[in-house]
This record gives C-alpha cells, structure tokens and sequence, in this order.
C-alpha cells in the first residue's frame, strides 16, 4: 500500500493589533471557555481521535492552523517589547483520514499536530528570548514575521522528512519510524523551557474631582457658615503607600462681623480654600481599598470677590487624620500600565485649624470619582527543567 502524503495545512494571521487577537479568539471559543465543536486547540497530551475527521475525502487530509497576532509596547527609549499570541488548532471540517482509514494514518496525524504543538513552543521560546526590540516598528515587525516564516519552513522539512522516510520502508517498519519520530517529540518537549513573567508595580498617579462639604466648629463656626465644595486633587501611590494632595475650594458666608486685615461684614460672601497634604497606607480587600492617612491640613477663608488691593483673609495650618473608602468599578491591565476607574468617599478631621482669634475644628466629607494608573513592569523568565545527574 502506497503510503498517501497529507494535503498539510499552515496557515498564520498576522495582526499588529490585540483587538484582533480577540476577534480572532471569539472565533475558536465560546462563553463558557472551550473550543467549539468544529476544532481542537492543541495542548501537551492531547489526542486525536478517528471521529475528529469530518471531511469525506479519498486521500489524507490535514487541516492544522498555526495562527497567531502580535503588537508592541514602546518601553520608554529602550525598545519595543513584542506581545505575541499563538496556538496552534486542528479543524475536523477540514481534516479526513482517506479512503483507507487506517492507524497509521491516525497517528501520522497524531504526529503532525504534535510536531505543530512543538513548533508553535519553540516559537514561543525565540520570541521571550528576543526580550526587547529595536525602536523601529516596521524592523520589529519583520524580526516576528520572520520567526513565523522560519518556524513554517522548519515544519515543511520535518513533514516532507517524515513522509520520506514512512515512504521508504516496509508497512511493517512503520512503526519503528514513528516511534523515533515520537520519542523526538517527547525529547524536544520535555527539554522545552518554562516561559514565566514576572510583574512589578511601580508608581502610581491617580487623579480624582469631586464634590464635597465641611462641617465648621468652635469660633471659625459662629463667624463663618458650612461651605459647599468642588474637590480635586492628585494620589501618588508606590506599592501600598499613598501621598495625598486634597483641594477643596468652597463657597459659604460670614455669619457676623470679624475683624482680620480688615473689616468684614455679616453675611459677606466668602471663599472657603481647604488643602491637605498627607501621607495614607492602603488595606486592599478585592475590588475596595481602606486609606487611613494623616497630613497637615490648610485653611483658608478669603472674601469671594475682592480686588488687588484687598488684603482681608484669614489662614490656619493645622494637621490632619482622615480614612478614604475607595471602590474600582473598572479595572484594565495593560502590558506597562495598569488602570482603574473608581469613586471615592473620604472623611477628615482637623481638630482645630489654629485661625488666629477665630479656631475652630473642620470636618469634612467628600464625594469624588477618579482615574488611577500605575506602571507596570514585566520581566520575561526562561526557566529550562533541570537535568539529571548521572
């Protein structure tokens, strides 16, 4: 019997972006995760069996698809950092056994997507080890795509090799030749490295605007009334350490006469500016974050409207303690950044704000929504299996 060589498929597509990757994805799975009916992903282990062949067809036929998209990341001047996914899928629409059906022509199969599974690795492995790229796109792109086209004519040798020698030998040697072949398989496989990344968090920047409101005691509460606030300010974050910079700058009135670099009188409209630098430690719990800080806290009353030669205001510094309950209700993982969308609730204290002639406690209560990002540093590890002694 003359041994049939397969109608062998590799078919890429290549993309430069990861939105592709998911159209490309939403192809192959379903909700719930697994591969549709029509395919099977390849994965160590796997194995075909003689109902995957679904196209009638008088010869052997092999529908095995290496596909895979690829996109950059500039990190910083250094380079580009290659993001890449691939796999490697075998199509039962697209697959047949021949007319003969035999298990030979089952494990020739067998062979070929693991040899497919074998390359779709090795590639995997040149890329982490290319590590970052040159700050030329289109040279970057080249560098993968010719990966990819290696990759392709290292599988066309091997099939036309292993075709060739299953050619040249008795029906009854076969099997020493597959299991060569095999045994190659699970060699190669087995010395295949582990490819690991390892994520850091670096600095983070968040941004938040708000609205809030400040409860006035002591003397500062019989002159002035509680002002109503806009509130803005900036988080700088590393690891779980937070410096706050908090502005409120609110509208409220005089509630009797005051003397302070001159005259004020009742019902005057004024500004209320109220400013905090702290320093907070955060207690994640899943998608909530815990902020008890504390800080030194500015305030600041000033006539609404006055012109350059009003010199009327008054002005406190006194410290600060607060708690903010933070909630992200969206989170997105970039490959160097990492960003939440969250709103924020924040209580402060000052237990007295030290206004000449006119102190008096400041509580606080703010209401805010914001934008969080922290820089992401990834590190690709190639950790090979050790080898045994002796």
């Amino acid at each position: 019997m003359k041994y049939y060589s397969p109608n062998y498929i590799m078919a890429r597509k290549p993309t430069k972006t990861f939105l592709s990757v998911i159209l490309t994805l939403s192809t192959l799975v379903n909700s719930s995760g697994q591969t549709v009916p029509d395919t099977l992903r390849w994965r160590e282990g796997i194995q075909l069996q003689a109902d995957d062949f679904h196209k009638k067809s008088a010869k052997l036929e092999l529908g095995i698809f290496h596909q895979y998209s690829y996109g950059f990341d500039q990190v910083g001047f250094k380079g580009f950092m290659p993001r890449v996914q691939n796999y490697v899928v075998f199509s039962r629409k697209k697959s047949s056994l021949g007319e003969y059906a035999t298990r030979d022509e089952l494990r020739f199969s067998q062979l070929m997507f693991d040899l497919a599974g074998l390359q779709e690795r090795k590639v995997r492995v040149e890329i982490a080890e290319l590590n970052l790229l040159p700050l030329n796109l289109e040279a970057a792109r080249q560098t993968i795509e010719q990966l990819f086209s290696r990759a392709e004519e290292d599988m066309d040798k091997k099939e036309e090799t292993l075709v060739k020698e299953l050619s040249e030998v008795s029906e009854f040697q076969r099997d020493v030749v597959f299991q060569r072949w095999e045994k190659y398989v699970r060699d190669e496989l087995k010395a295949m490295p582990t490819i690991k990344i390892t994520r850091t968090e670096g600095f983070g920047l968040g941004v938040f605007f708000g609205a809030a409101t400040s409860l006035l005691n002591g003397k500062t509460s019989d002159y002035f009334t509680n002002p109503t606030a806009v509130n803005f300010g900036f988080d700088f974050d590393f690891k779980r350490h937070r410096v706050i910079l908090d502005s409120r700058l609110g509208f409220n009135r005089t509630k009797a006469e005051l003397q302070a670099r001159g005259d004020w009188e009742t019902g005057l409209k004024t500004s209320h500016a109220n400013i905090e630098f702290a320093y907070g430690y955060l207690f994640p719990v899943k998608d909530w974050i815990l902020i008890p800080y504390a800080g030194l806290a500015i305030n600041e009353f000033t006539p609404r409207k006055n012109d350059k030669n009003d010199k009327r205001k008054v002005v406190g510094y006194a410290p600060v303690v607060g708690f903010e309950f933070n909630h992200l209700f969206f989170r997105q993982d970039l490959h160097t950044a990492k960003q939440s969308f969250l709103y924020k609730i924040k209580l402060s204290y000052c237990p007295n704000n030290f206004i000449k002639n006119y102190s008096g406690g400041v509580f606080s209560l703010g209401a805010s929504i914001g934008i969080q990002s922290t820089a992401i540093k990834r590190k690709t590890i190639l950790v090979y299996p050790e080898k045994k002694q002796g």
